[in-house]
């Protein structure tokens, strides 16, 4: 086929062969105050669900492209280069998208003609952009959040721990600790005491200000909020000295857990979808997703039915399956199978260019 395929369909599941966690940002801040982290939930006709988010299971096959296309040029890649492949680009500090003035006539003609010069370009010389994007390019590849599909909603698995001092824990340790080194500890531990303090006084005058506010006695608030000021100066005067002590209690989907994933990409080239299959490939031998991998958790096994619908056609055809079992790789089946040939990516490969430089500087 020298034509673009319209549609490539991947339906199928995510089974967790070990606990999976992940957290969203804002999850993840509450959970500090919790005993343990909350595990994200999401509504379906049939209830609250357990899921994997999109960007999760995205990103990790984004990653194994931009690695599979390294070991297929040799060539290294620059710090913007590698930004702009796996995860989708920069910007300049301080800027998020969507803070630009608004263009006038001329200025979004323009933008909308390097929008289009740059859209051609991805698909013409970088495969890892035109299946995964950028921030002003869009991507081929959909991927749905991977949700519980179980006859009844699942619930989340709690692990518990303790955040113990390694000192404390075993206090043999001192015996191979260099002269003075334990003195160096206990005034750090000291600091450590004074900070936690300074803390929870400053977080009980928040409190307390929040009240007199309220209550319209603005004079006594002014007072606490200098007497604020006051512990703000010292907890910055203060040393900052931390044991980095890993956070032992959160939730994770259980293991066995069966979730209703699918993939769509439209619009893609052999070359294009090469890559993403290959990419799926060198994931598969070790999938892991989400967190806390060092306690054994994220291992996925996985299956999708793969349909095809081609050039003028109005219908989807099969096309095969992929299969992931542990960690023994993905194992294709039909026509698909024809796209693990890594031939197809090294006829191409001279016309690659992933560099962030050829992409930035297009006119």
């Amino acid at each position: 086929m020298t034509d673009r395929i319209p549609q490539v369909l991947l339906r199928g599941s995510i089974k967790c062969e070990t606990p999976v966690s992940f957290s969203l940002p804002q999850v993840g801040r509450a959970a500090r105050s919790r005993e343990a982290g909350g595990q994200p939930t999401i509504i379906t006709p049939t209830g609250e669900r357990l899921y994997i988010n999109a960007p999760t299971i995205r990103s990790a096959v984004r990653h194994a492209a931009v690695e599979l296309m390294y070991d297929l040029t040799g060539k290294p890649y620059h710090m913007n280069d590698y930004f702009l492949n796996a995860v989708g680009g920069i910007k300049d500090a301080g800027k998020e998208a969507g803070d630009e003035d608004e263009p006038d006539a001329a200025d979004a003609g323009e933008a909308s003609a390097l929008h289009t010069l740059k859209f051609a370009f991805v698909r013409e010389k970088n495969p890892i952009v035109a299946l995964f994007g950028t921030l002003d390019v869009p991507g081929s590849v959909e991927c749905s959040h991977a949700i519980d599909s179980s006859p009844e909603p699942v619930r989340a698995q709690e692990f518990r721990g303790v955040r113990a001092n390694d000192l404390q824990r075993n206090p043999n340790v001192t015996q191979m600790l260099a002269p003075g080194a334990l003195d160096d500890f206990i005034k750090r531990q000291t600091e450590a005491a004074r900070r936690s303090a300074l803390k929870r006084e400053i977080e009980a005058l928040d409190k307390e200000i929040r009240k007199l506010e309220k209550s319209g006695k603005s004079d006594d608030a002014k007072a606490l909020r200098e007497r604020r000021a006051n512990l703000e100066l010292q907890m910055r005067d203060s040393k900052a000295v931390q044991l980095l002590l890993p956070n032992l209690s959160y939730e994770a989907i259980p293991p066995g857990t069966v979730l209703a994933h699918e993939w769509m990409l439209r619009r893609v080239s052999e070359v294009e979808l090469a890559l993403f299959v290959q990419a799926l490939a060198l994931w598969a031998l070790d999938p892991k997703l989400g967190g806390h991998r060092a306690h054994g958790l994220g291992r996925v096994s996985a299956y999708w039915a793969v349909s095809v619908r081609r050039p003028l056609s109005t219908r989807l055809e099969s096309f095969g399956s992929l299969t992931i079992r542990d960690y023994d790789g993905l194992q294709a089946e039909g026509p698909i199978a024809r796209y693990l040939d890594p031939q197809i990516l090294r006829d191409a490969a001279d016309k690659f260019d992933l560099t962030h430089e050829s992409f930035a500087n297009l006119k």
